[in-house]
């Protein structure tokens, strides 16, 4: 991932963001990270790296049994973490490269980071690239890795509702859930009409509005088809 400097619409803060994945595992796909350091305001934010206390939350995936279906249905949620302290220490003499060290907990337990963070070091780009790995020390034996991931899913028998009317707003969250920004557009392919949902998305509306390029590639692309039929 990447360590960089957040200073937006009066929110000061380090963020350590990007991809993880389980080690060792050929059918693990990357999903996202982030971990949030909120800067005082005697301190100065250009200083990168900085020890302390980072919030944050990464994407988890599984798989889920379907009765109707011999096939597993992939869901998706966010795993938060609260109070992970990252210590950084010098690797050399010239401020270029650290050490990781951490720990911290979360719903699946106790766990500690070691790593390395380098400076990319291209045209006073003051972020570092981040390599870290995450060793559970003890595991929440309250409940299973599988079941212990709570979902709530508000199903609505929409049989009987009319046709014509519209859902409530969507309530908008800047981090800590999953959020899709993009455009809808329509394309012809013959005979058919094609309405195309296509964007970006990331663990927050933060991570979207912050890095809108996807220059520190903390954003991942997405597209839905809709297929009209013959006019």
């Amino acid at each position: 991932g990447t360590l960089l400097l957040y200073d937006r619409d009066g929110i000061r803060c380090h963020k350590i963001c990007g991809t993880w994945k389980f080690e060792g595992s050929p059918e693990s796909e990357s999903q996202n990270f982030e971990l949030t350091r909120m800067i005082p305001s005697n301190e100065d934010s250009n200083e990168l790296p900085k020890n302390g206390i980072f919030n944050g939350s990464f994407v988890y995936q599984y798989q889920v049994d379907v009765k109707t279906s011999k096939k597993k249905l992939k869901m998706t949620t966010v795993i938060k973490e609260e109070n992970v302290d990252i210590i950084f220490t010098k690797a050399g003499t010239d401020n270029t490269s650290f050490y990781i060290e951490g720990k911290g907990s979360n719903q699946f337990g106790t766990f500690e980071l070691t790593g390395t963070a380098e400076k990319k070091l291209q045209n006073d780009d003051p972020s570092l690239t981040i390599r870290m790995q995450k060793n559970y020390t003890k595991a929440n034996n309250e409940v299973q890795m599988q079941s212990r991931i709570s979902i709530s899913h508000n199903l609505t028998d929409t049989s009987k509702s009319s046709q014509n009317e519209l859902p409530p707003p969507s309530i908008h969250f800047s981090s800590g859930v999953i959020c899709l920004r993009g455009k809808i557009s329509w394309q012809s392919a013959g005979m058919r009409k094609i309405q195309l949902i296509q964007g970006v998305w990331s663990t927050g509306l933060d991570n979207i509005l912050m890095d809108p390029d996807n220059v520190n590639g903390i954003c991942h692309e997405f597209e839905y088809q809709q297929r009209s039929g013959f006019e």
